[in-house]
């Protein structure tokens, strides 16, 4: 570890503990310090596909300086941690570390906030020739203040005043008591007395010492509500834990009469709260750092902050308009435009905000230098609307299956559903282009792995033509054809499905193969097309150097496959090889073609890579293109193929490729941010999900019926779901008839969670919110007083306004209560009443249940909730004003349980009351 600021010097960076070690059989010396080195345990490499469980923590100390000006304490807050992948190319183990060489190395960054703490769990992965994927956790919290001063390397003396003479003091770092109140500034009568206090300086002593109570209150705070939140355990009275250290010493401090009295009491007091900061992180360690679902909980939160700063660089037109969190109101330009995407994107950039606390820093694109994906869909209607994440895995796994918010994870810890369930393979080919070879599209085949690690998919790198791509597209053709042919015998069992992956000149040998009589019987499992940057329509949109070029390159090779491009391979251009494919059956055969590009791309011309836009002029350039183009795409809409076009704008430094405008044709290969971006956002993208979270407690007669109707206006409405049922160990038989529910609807559809006893509202969210797989969760109640039907209508007003959370009001026009006597209704319409003439929350009904939030926004405002009961729901809303998050109303219909009796008592009545008098002196 090392600290960048420069103001902050470690003063002592070492390992502790380690804990959690499970070593291999192939371990030397694993899991130690050697030379001031940490090392892990060394793995034998098999050269397949290994995922295993690391297991090992160690826990690091740093003594850092702590700056205070009486108003504010900084403490510095940026570390460093390298990671270097080693290795060793003997059969035998090394006898020592000196035995192996560093092969890669990453730099991990963690911005720790010293009240908050720091709590990430993310993916490091190491260059793609030498591929790995670690899971890094990282726990960071203040543990002490130290009352003794630190010693660092000082400056020499220099001439200072003290109060009673100048002269010359050591430069030494103040002691505690100075630390609160300065130098003393009268003496008493005597020399040997104690230096009296003036009542300014007990004042700024005061509020010095308040600060770094606040401070170690807050971190040791934090510690408990992270451990509750990520653990599933019980949160409410986290607030309190730390308070039960020490008294107020406010008082004591006033009365003092000399510096001596008031130091004692301060570093008493300071001591207290240590001790309190250090059992919560004891205790934290031993609950949290070897939970699994402390890392899964983590990992989910890590990769859904990571899509969200990658989805601020995807650019989506949506009937001509473009539409995206950076895009600005006045963007009404053709997004296809090269000029509007170069201007788009480099306003994009300015904008962008780092949102990570932890990272590794050679896997995040920084700001200034990120792709910006510009995307065009379908242009005409298809049968069935197709979401993007389909185009790799459509009826080959759920999304439930694919672990898609979370790619890395198998890497850390197995999946227990579904583990047996082997579907049918998907076959994917990857064709590289002019003077490729086999590994070129690797990164896409890596991405695609990692991304969906319960998809089977079955890569071939094609490697027939790496020795010669300037031959006769039929040659090359020929070449691929026996080469896929002979894969397919070999393979165990016959893909249900085959997909392509085409670079350059790849597309056309892949176009061209379709066509051959001995891949007809394959054609009906023709499933993805990627293009990437396939020059469709020739090359005769070529100009400048790049035109020169290539027409050097054909005539030094004597290359016919590029003269087939440049559509000159015959007298008429009409008669050429590519101009008689295009009006052969081709892209028709697919249910998704997807056509990657560049405008920055000047060796495949942009318009010939997207199939457009080329309008008839007369020309014969314009006109060639214009008639491949029809002769492609008219058939394409007949068969309703599902055609994206995305263009990318790549931030990228003057060299002497790019100034050929050849650098984005390597990027599409060798970029790997973008390669995951790409990946991650429209490949293997999922769908919204909406988890339905059903917390119960003698709901046996009113289960059924509600989980029948939230079941029946999902499939009505077409979004995918999952209903999770908490029940707290009810006596009525509850859980055995949700048991009957997932006989009867599925594992997929009907998720059980029971708890042992009846635990809490909100720690039953936290645990249903750990097992929920969707990116939407909804909170309602089981007793039928929360009608399904308004889920569709949640879900619209969510998707109109982006809202963080959607709350269904009883008193908004519209809204009703059902079944109430008149003293139930006047409950509620006071206990609104006062909250919103207390709280102004700016929300309509702050007592009901029934809402959807962001997934995300859920666990971070159940992380700060500290109310139980019928307060738990008001403060939800009051915190999520307070956080500016963003809250749209629906009118609902509220009626009052059918079976069972009502759990509102004299006793929530009063707790209601306590915690909106709570909320109102605290926010």
């Amino acid at each position: 570890m090392e600290d960048s600021d420069a103001r902050a010097r470690v003063a002592c960076s070492e390992v502790v503990d380690t804990l959690g070690a499970q070593l291999s059989d192939f371990t030397y010396p694993g899991a130690t310090l050697v030379e001031g080195t940490f090392l892990t345990q060394t793995m034998q490499i098999e050269y397949t596909k290994q995922s295993f469980m690391l297991g090992e923590s160690f826990i690091f100390v740093s003594e850092l300086p702590f700056f205070n000006d009486y108003t504010e304490a900084y403490i510095p807050s940026r570390v460093t941690l390298h990671l270097d992948l080693m290795y060793s190319g003997s059969d035998d183990m090394p006898i020592s570390p000196s035995g192996f060489q560093c092969v890669s190395s990453r730099t991990v960054v963690a911005n720790v906030d010293w009240h908050k703490g720091l709590h990430e769990h993310f993916p490091v992965l190491f260059d793609y020739f030498h591929l790995a994927s670690l899971g890094v956790t990282i726990h960071a919290s203040l543990y002490e203040l130290c009352l003794e001063p630190f010693v660092f390397p000082l400056a020499p003396a220099v001439p200072q005043k003290s109060w009673y003479a100048s002269q010359s003091l050591p430069p030494e770092l103040p002691s505690l008591v100075t630390l609160l109140f300065g130098y003393a500034t009268s003496p008493s009568s005597t020399r040997q007395s104690p230096y009296l206090v003036p009542t300014e300086q007990l004042q700024r002593g005061q509020d010095a010492l308040q600060l770094l109570s606040d401070i170690l209150h807050y971190a040791c705070d934090n510690l408990y509500m992270n451990q509750a939140v990520m653990t599933g355990g019980d949160h409410a009275h986290c607030a309190t834990r730390s308070a039960e250290c020490g008294d107020s010493v406010s008082d004591k401090v006033a009365a003092v009469t000399s510096l001596e009295e008031a130091e004692a009491i301060c570093a008493a007091k300071i001591k207290a709260l240590n001790v309190a900061l250090k059992e919560a992180w004891d205790q934290f360690c031993k609950s949290a750092l070897t939970n699994p679902d402390v890392f899964l909980y983590l990992a989910k939160k890590s990769h859904g902050t990571k899509l969200s700063y990658m989805a601020t660089t995807l650019l989506v037109t949506s009937s001509g308009t473009p539409s995206c969190a950076q895009a600005s109101p006045k963007d009404s330009a053709d997004i296809s435009d090269p000029s509007y995407q170069e201007k788009t994107a480099s306003r994009i950039r300015k904008t962008l905000k780092n949102p990570f606390t932890a990272y590794c820093l050679e896997n995040l694109e920084p700001e200034n230098e990120c792709s910006v994906l510009f995307m065009e869909p379908c242009p005409w209607p298809v049968a069935h609307q197709v979401q993007p994440y389909e185009a790799v895995s459509d009826n080959l796994a759920s999304p439930k299956d694919t672990c898609t918010t979370q790619p890395y994870m198998t890497d850390v810890l197995p999946h227990k559903q579904h583990a047996q369930r082997l579907p049918a393979s998907h076959l994917v080919i990857c064709v590289h282009g002019l003077q490729g070879n086999q590994y070129d599209l690797r990164l896409y085949q890596v991405y695609l792995q990692l991304a969906l690690p319960q998809v089977k998919l079955e890569f071939m790198l094609a490697q027939s033509n790496q020795a010669d791509t300037f031959s006769d597209f039929n040659l090359l053709t020929d070449r691929l054809l026996h080469e896929v042919l002979d894969y397919i015998k070999e393979m165990p069992s016959a893909p249900a499905k085959i997909s392509f992956i085409g670079q350059s000149l790849g597309n056309i040998i892949i176009r061209n193969l379709i066509t051959r009589p001995e891949f007809t019987h394959l054609q009906c499992k023709l499933h993805v097309l990627l293009s990437i940057c396939g020059p469709h329509l020739g090359t005769r949109f070529q100009q400048g150097l790049i035109s020169t070029g290539m027409w050097l390159m054909r005539k030094w090779y004597n290359s016919t496959s590029l003269l087939q491009l440049s559509l000159k391979d015959a007298q008429n251009p009409r008669d050429s090889f590519l101009y008689h494919l295009s009006e052969t059956a081709t892209f028709e055969h697919f249910r998704h073609v997807i056509l990657l590009t560049s405008h920055q791309d000047k060796y495949v011309p942009y318009q010939s890579a997207k199939l457009g836009p080329v309008v008839r002029d007369g020309s014969l350039q314009n006109d060639l293109g214009f008639e491949m183009a029809q002769s492609i795409l008219e058939p394409m809409q007949q068969a309703q193929v599902n055609l994206v076009r995305v263009s990318v704008d790549f931030a990228m430094p003057t060299s002497t490729n790019s100034v050929l405008g050849r650098a984005a044709h390597i990027a599409m290969l060798d970029s790997e941010m973008f390669i995951e971006k790409f990946v991650l956002l429209h490949l293997a993208h999922q769908d919204d999900k909406y988890s339905v979270l059903l917390p119960t407690y003698e709901e046996r007669e009113n289960l059924p019926l509600i989980v029948w109707m939230i079941i029946k206006y999902f499939e009505q409405s077409e979004y995918d779901y999952e209903i999770i049922i908490i029940d707290d160990n009810s006596p009525d038989g509850t859980l055995q008839a949700a048991e009957q529910l997932q006989n009867i609807y599925g594992e997929d559809k009907i998720v059980l969670r029971p708890r042992p006893a009846k635990l809490g509202l909100g720690t039953a969210y936290i645990h249903g919110m750990k097992h929920a797989t969707g990116n939407f969760i909804i909170l309602m109640d089981a007793d039928l007083s929360h009608h399904p039907k308004f889920i569709p209508e949640f879900i619209r007003k969510q998707k109109e306004g982006n809202y963080d959370m959607v709350s269904g009001t009883r008193y908004a026009l519209g809204g009703g209560v059902y079944g109430w006597d008149l003293r139930r209704k006047l409950i509620s319409r006071c206990a609104n009443f006062l909250a919103q003439i207390l709280l102004r929350p700016g929300a309509s009904d702050l007592t009901g249940s029934f809402r959807l939030y962001k997934k995300e926004v859920l666990q971070d405002l159940i992380s700060k909730c500290v109310s139980k009961g019928y307060v738990f729901q008001m403060e939800m809303v009051v915190r999520a004003r307070e956080l500016g998050y963003t809250v749209g109303e629906v009118p609902i219909s509220f009626v009052d349980r059918v079976y069972g009796e009502s759990k509102l008592g004299g006793m929530e009545i009063v707790s209601y009351a306590k915690g909106l008098l709570q909320l109102f002196a605290t926010t």
